[in-house]
């Protein structure tokens, strides 16, 4: 298999940024990057983002350089590896503020993605308060949430944190501007 250097994926126009950039992130959108790199039907990587878990952004993408290993097993017992060099940046939804909004008004970004476990859709505990990431966006947006509490069926008009802590709300505010 012949991969594009990184070095040489870093000189592109960036294109796709992801959201997540845990195990779920690994093994498909950056497969599916690696593939079509692999298949000259793209010359561009991805730059991966996490908010939740972001000692992932330096224990797994930039110690190792942005390289992985996606190993499938399938039930015949046939074991297919593939090196995943897509992933041509990483960054920390809580440290890498200036860089996400030079990508998010680059004119070449054409998709921004997401994987969300369980985890991230939880913005209540099990006595229905919410949680306090969540309670503070609401209280410096004005009583008011974006997208968020959309998603949660309660009906609240489009609002901006002034300093949002909860992962959506800061992804919110990067795309409001």
């Amino acid at each position: 298999m012949t991969l594009t250097p990184c070095a040489r994926l870093r000189t592109r126009p960036l294109t796709w940024l992801h959201f997540g950039a845990g195990n779920l992130c690994r093994a498909f959108p950056a497969v599916l990057a690696q593939r079509l790199l692999t298949a000259g039907l793209t010359d561009t990587g991805i730059i991966c983002c996490d908010g939740y878990d972001e000692e992932l952004i330096d224990r797994c993408y930039r110690a190792c350089d942005h390289l992985s290993l996606s190993v499938t097993l399938y039930s015949n017992g046939t074991i297919n590896k593939e090196i995943v060099a897509s992933v041509t940046e990483s960054l920390k939804l809580s440290e890498d503020g200036a860089r996400l909004k030079e990508v998010f008004t680059a004119p070449s970004l054409q998709m921004v993605t997401f994987t969300i476990t369980e985890k991230g859709y939880a913005i209540q505990n099990d006595a229905h308060d919410f949680l306090p990431d969540y309670k503070a966006d609401m209280e410096s947006g004005g009583g008011r949430l974006p997208f968020v509490l959309r998603q949660a069926r309660v009906p609240v008009p489009l609002a901006r944190p002034r300093r949002p802590r909860s992962a959506r709300a800061r992804v919110s505010r990067q795309l409001l501007g």
